[in-house]
């Protein structure tokens, strides 16, 4: 039996010494986030509302932040819109179920970098995330 060489065009990419930060406030698509982006070994920190994640984007700095736009307390777009006043040149991800090209252009002329159509699967979330690290 021969056995042939696995492909590393699927590898997930290392980013180990990258930090994190996912906010959504479905418990079920903030765990499934947290799983496919711990597999590039990044550190992961985690908010279920806009407000949590904008104080922890306060108290550290991130590579990438991954914010739902439908979120209470803060939406997605209102906590974009505070961290930009102290970060400019933030990369942040848009998270959504609602992705048309009308929703994906607003979300850019807000200021987000990306974005990713829920629900998520772990090639779209790399393609969206790997040119922003």
């Amino acid at each position: 039996m021969v056995f042939q060489k696995r492909s590393t065009t699927n590898a997930l990419p290392n980013w180990e010494g990258k930090r994190l930060l996912i906010a959504d406030d479905a418990p079920e698509n903030l765990r499934i986030l947290e799983i496919f982006l711990r597999a590039t070994r990044a550190k992961i920190d985690t908010a279920i509302n806009g407000k949590i994640a904008l104080d922890k984007f306060l108290k550290f700095n991130y590579d990438l932040i991954v914010l739902d736009i439908n979120m209470p307390v803060l939406n997605g777009i209102e906590t974009l819109k505070e961290m930009k006043k102290f970060r400019p040149d933030s990369k942040v991800v848009a998270c959504t179920g609602t992705s048309t090209k009308v929703y994906v252009n607003q979300y850019r002329s807000e200021g987000f970098d990306s974005y990713l159509r829920k629900p998520v699967a772990l090639k779209s979330i790399i393609e969206s995330i790997q040119p922003l690290i």
